[in-house]
């Protein structure tokens, strides 16, 4: 028997491995999840830095996954790439699935100047068509520069008084305390 479970996910550079959560094991199991059939072994553990900085061990699984393209055609052929197991399940609220290496192992990508920071993607660096931008002759526009001596402004700071310890400044107006 033969099927495919479609999970989203979204492409973070910073991301080294592919995530998958908890939940989403019923959907990868198909028709074998109400079974005692086939399980998803974990093949090894990883422990890595999250967002907020804090460290995290996960369960390390196996899938075979492909990309598909906006016209829901494969990009890739099936692929096995090792997937971290995230606690829960996905909801709005959580942290999107990340497709860790698996597009830049697989499919050229490229931006371009004149995209408006859009990723362009291929199975073939010529298939990218990205527009040949002559920046000699038409080069970027520049961001204005401050004249020498501009300095950031800021609210509140830390004050060095002459005895004592150090004080903070009052909250800017709209600041909380």
């Amino acid at each position: 028997m033969m099927w495919f479970a479609e999970l989203d996910f979204i492409h973070d550079t910073g991301a080294s491995m592919m995530g998958v959560y908890q939940g989403d094991l019923k959907t990868l199991l198909g028709p074998f999840a109400a079974t005692a059939g086939p399980t998803i072994p974990v093949v090894g553990m990883v422990r890595s830095r999250v967002a907020s900085g804090d460290y995290t061990t996960r369960q390390v699984i196996e899938v075979e996954v492909t990309i598909l393209d906006g016209n829901r055609q494969r990009m890739t052929a099936w692929t096995r790439t090792r997937c971290c197991l995230n606690p829960g399940s996905w909801t709005l609220s959580t942290v999107p699935r990340l497709d860790g290496q698996v597009m830049r192992d697989f499919l050229y990508l490229a931006t371009s100047p004149a995209s408006g920071r859009g990723l362009h993607i291929s199975n073939t660096r010529s298939d990218l068509n990205l527009p040949d931008l002559d920046l000699a002759s038409n080069p970027p526009i520049p961001l204005p520069v401050p004249p020498p001596g501009t300095f950031a402004q800021g609210y509140g700071g830390w004050v060095v008084p002459l005895a004592g310890p150090l004080l903070m400044l009052k909250a800017a107006p709209g600041a909380p305390p």
